[in-house]
């Protein structure tokens, strides 16, 4: 009995420290998720030196190699399901694939045009930690923050960004940016849930092509013709 006893201890105790193995392996760690985040940011500076005009070979060649770069970094699927929750299950696979092609190119537009490609991009490294239940779906991440100083109109700006990170598909990838104490999804995730309630993914759509024209829908009901 005590035998018994004695392994079924020792079994226990060999499968704890296996979970805890497994866990500094597969686990959260900062320093990797840095790293992680250095390496992206070095592909991205990388391409963003290189300049091209709109609508030439070379720039094509850029904007998908960035894009690919940004599609291994950041968790687009994760972002999708936590913006519109059942709506988006529910969701033709047509509608899901132009919603998501369009989510991309949002994210793409405000990290590289507005950050990464700005002439004068300098960053710092603060800290790095971990957190829990930052976030409904992600019970542990890992946050970077960052000072980043750019030129918009002409007159230098720090912006304290805070890069929010989970483990998965063996590696880390971005879910959330914090950009001074805004969290980008949860603002979207508000912002989104109005229009999608009013008038559905289509009328998202809509406002998502005009952010990313830099245009605001008209409010104006157009003048009517004077009969002669």
């Amino acid at each position: 009995m005590k035998k018994t006893a004695l392994f079924l201890m020792a079994l226990l105790v060999t499968f704890s420290l296996f979970s805890e193995e497994k866990k500094a392996v597969v686990g959260l760690n900062p320093g990797v998720a840095l790293k992680q985040v250095n390496t992206v940011d070095k592909k991205l500076e990388k391409w963003a030196k290189i300049k091209a005009k709109k609508g030439t070979a070379l720039f094509k060649k850029k904007d998908a190699a960035t894009k690919e770069i940004m599609d291994s970094f950041i968790d687009y699927d994760f972002i999708a399901n936590y913006l519109f929750d059942e709506k988006w299950k529910q969701e033709t696979q047509e509608k899901k694939d132009e919603l998501f092609d369009k989510l991309r190119k949002l994210y793409t537009d405000f990290y590289l045009e507005k950050i990464v490609y700005n002439k004068s991009f300098e960053r710092k490294f603060i800290e790095k930690g971990k957190e829990t239940k930052y976030i409904k779906g992600v019970p542990e991440s890992v946050y970077i923050t960052f000072e980043i100083q750019v030129i918009f109109k002409g007159k230098p700006v720090i912006y304290e960004f805070i890069y929010h990170l989970h483990f998965a598909d063996k590696g880390y990838k971005m879910f959330d940016v914090e950009m001074d104490g805004v969290s980008l999804i949860r603002n979207y995730k508000k912002e989104f849930k109005k229009i999608v309630d009013k008038e559905g993914f289509d009328g998202l759509i809509k406002k998502i092509d005009n952010k990313l024209l830099k245009k605001k829908p008209s409010t104006k009901t157009p003048k009517k013709t004077k009969k002669k």
